[in-house]
C-alpha cells in the first residue's frame, strides 16, 4: 500500500519544487538608490559588450513615482550635472524625460538584481547600474 502512494507523492513533490520561484533571494524592488557600474556602446557591429566605468552617477527611485538623478539622463554618457528629479512608471518600466530635447522616455528593467537603462541609440546603448542601499 506504501508503494501505491510513493509515486504520486514523489510527483506532487517534484511539481511544487518546480514551480518555485529560484530567484527569491533577487529584490527586485525599484525604490532604493543605484550607482552607475558598467556602460554598453556598440560600434555597429554587434560586438558591443558592457564594459565597467568609474563613474559617480547614481539614480534614487522614490515610492512616490519620481526619481532623482545628479547627471541629465538626456545623455548616455554624464553630461550635464546637477540634481535632476523627474518621474518614472514602474508598470510600464519607463523613466519619463522632461522636456523636448531629450525624448520622452527611457526604458528601464531589473534582471538578476542590476538595473538596466536603456537610452535610443541607432546601435545597442545601455548602463548598468548596481543597488547601493
Amino acid at each position: 500500500m506504501i508503494k501505491i502512494f510513493k509515486y504520486p507523492l514523489m510527483i506532487f513533490a517534484m511539481i511544487l519544487w518546480s514551480c518555485t520561484d529560484k530567484d527569491d533571494n533577487i529584490d527586485d524592488n525599484l525604490a532604493s538608490l543605484w550607482e552607475l557600474n558598467e556602460v554598453l556602446s556598440d560600434p555597429g557591429d554587434g560586438s558591443g559588450t558592457f564594459h565597467e566605468v568609474d563613474s559617480d552617477k547614481y539614480l534614487k527611485f522614490f515610492e512616490d513615482g519620481t526619481l532623482q538623478s545628479n547627471y541629465s539622463l538626456c545623455e548616455l554618457y554624464e553630461m550635464e550635472a546637477g540634481i535632476f528629479t523627474t518621474t518614472y512608471d514602474a508598470d510600464a518600466s519607463v523613466i519619463n524625460l522632461p522636456g523636448d530635447e531629450c525624448g520622452n522616455f527611457l526604458q528601464y528593467e531589473i534582471k538578476e538584481g542590476e538595473l538596466y537603462l536603456y537610452y535610443p541609440c541607432f546601435e545597442a546603448c545601455a548602463e548598468k547600474y548596481e543597488r547601493v542601499r
